[in-house]
């Protein structure tokens, strides 16, 4: 019985692997801690690792950065799912999603806002956007991005 049980778990993260395995992600904050946290929390749950790119939004020239990911041949038929944190020094998480809704060409993009703030939860929710709180939880990225999937 409990062998049935371990093979049954291990088929469910099999499958759950293949579900991330070929899915994209860019992490935008401003603080190393949760960039690798997050992207930690990424691998757990089966996405691979240089499908995950991390962009760092202390540095003044990231929405470039973000941009310049955003339109490499790689995202075109598997569109990225963003996790962007709201708090940073050069443009705030709710004017970076305006930003990135305004062009139709990225309308397909799966976006997670990621922030302690409330505020940023309100805006997203009225975009139809999902917010996590953090500190991200493995279980909530995980079902936020399932329910993305399910979607398409």
């Amino acid at each position: 019985m409990k062998e049935e049980i371990r093979l049954e778990e291990q088929i469910e993260k099999y499958s759950q692997q293949k579900l991330f395995e070929n899915q994209k992600a860019i992490i935008i904050d401003d603080q190393l801690i949760h960039l690798i946290t997050n992207k930690t929390l990424l691998l757990k749950i089966g996405f691979e690792k240089n499908n995950i790119h991390l962009i760092n939004a202390s540095e003044e020239n990231f929405y470039n950065q973000l941009i310049n990911q955003l339109e490499d041949k790689k995202y075109e038929q598997n569109p990225p799912f963003l996790l962007i944190d709201y708090e940073m020094p050069h443009m705030k998480g709710d004017e970076l999603v305006e930003n990135i809704l305004e062009f139709n060409q990225y309308n397909n993009l799966n976006i997670i806002g990621v922030s302690s703030e409330n505020k940023f939860k309100d805006f997203l929710e009225s975009k139809n956007i999902p917010f996590i709180k953090k500190p991200v939880a493995i279980d909530t990225l995980e079902t936020t991005i399932k329910k993305y999937l399910t979607k398409q």
